[in-house]
């Protein structure tokens, strides 16, 4: 076997170590990291009622957001489709992000519970409206064949 291909070999089987070290040790960061965030997230949850208008995927630059939301985001997200909602909360409309799997199964134009953080939406739970006389449907008029 030549040498050359015994150094090209010796310096791959260093480069895949290498590699799996890296690998192993940036994941235990990234898990670290996000656990202190949901951490932080689950302490300072606390339950709104709000009225959901309109929720899109959308860029973070585009969505409404508070400057200084925009500004602390990193570049990468300003970037992705984020999952925005936007709710009336007591006098107020607000810009929301939510979770991806909150976004898909949140209804529109219902009021909610949510599980709110921040400007984050973790969670809702649906409020049955009663029926008032603006949401009782009227009855037409006209002639009836049947």
């Amino acid at each position: 076997m030549p040498i050359w291909l015994m150094i090209i070999i010796i310096i791959g089987l260093a480069v895949v170590a290498a590699f799996i070290i890296f690998n192993f040790t940036l994941k235990k960061k990234f898990e670290r990291r996000a656990d202190e965030q949901q951490q932080m997230i689950d302490e300072t949850k606390e339950t709104i009622t709000m009225l959901i208008i309109d929720k899109k995927k959308m860029r973070l630059r585009d969505a409404g957001l508070p400057k200084m939301v925009v500004a602390e985001a990193p570049k990468r997200y300003l970037r992705r489709m984020m999952p925005i909602v936007k709710a009336k909360v007591g006098p107020r409309i607000m810009t929301f992000v939510a979770e991806k799997d909150v976004f898909k199964t949140i209804p529109l134009k219902t009021n909610v519970k949510a599980s709110v953080s921040g400007i984050y939406i973790t969670g809702f739970v649906p409020i049955k409206a009663s029926k008032t006389a603006d949401t009782v449907p009227q009855k037409k008029k006209g002639l009836k064949f049947f």
